[in-house]
């Protein structure tokens, strides 16, 4: 597992540590977590780099187990395997910006399209217009205090964490902490630890 460490060299105390059992118990194998995904589920996915492949694929893994999941994102650099016409029925890709890999499934009609401005996103998952049962999403190891960073696409990431069901987060350490809105490990509901390198364009 990963070793809980500040970067900073901060000392072993109780009032440091408190969150740290709540973490252990959160993890999961990324094949575990996904299962907590339910028929009928819309699962957002982070934006961007913040697209957490490791989930994704065990989704797509687990697809033969689903009924009626949506599929939604902005711009997505991943393989969109999720948008294949194999899983018709059991995963269904409904974007708010037509990446490349989702592409083929709108044109074929095995997926959707809702064109969105992109700055209303958040709104309107707050408002419940756009639904959110499962974030999916990559997070920073935590800091001292047990708060994580959303890296560079916390947009309507963060929205997201707040008024979704279940929170099933990547922890990767390729992502970059930035200044701004960072996460307590206690608004997870799954943790699943697997670093390796973002996407890139």
């Amino acid at each position: 597992p990963l070793v809980l460490e500040s970067h900073d060299g901060w000392k072993e105390t109780k009032m440091a540590n408190y969150w740290k059992e709540e973490y252990l118990s959160k993890l999961r194998s990324a094949e575990e977590a996904v299962r907590e995904i339910r028929e009928g589920d819309t699962v957002i996915l982070g934006h961007c780099i913040a697209e957490p492949k490791a989930l994704v694929d065990a989704m797509v893994a687990n697809a033969q187990q689903y009924h009626d999941v949506e599929v939604r994102h902005m711009f997505s650099l991943g393989g969109g395997e999720y948008a294949a016409p194999q899983f018709k029925g059991h995963l269904r890709a409904n974007p708010f910006f037509v990446s490349a890999n989702v592409r083929t499934s709108i044109a074929e009609g095995h997926g959707d399209f809702t064109p969105v401005f992109f700055h209303e996103v958040p709104k309107l998952i707050r408002e419940k217009r756009i639904r959110c049962d499962v974030l999916m999403t990559q997070v920073t190891p935590p800091d001292k205090n047990g708060y994580c960073s959303l890296g560079t696409s916390v947009d309507y990431t963060l929205q997201a964490l707040h008024s979704a069901r279940t929170v099933i987060v990547q922890v990767n350490e390729n992502l970059p902490w930035t200044m701004g809105n960072h996460v307590h490990v206690s608004e997870f509901d799954y943790i699943v630890e697997q670093t390796e390198p973002l996407y890139e364009s």
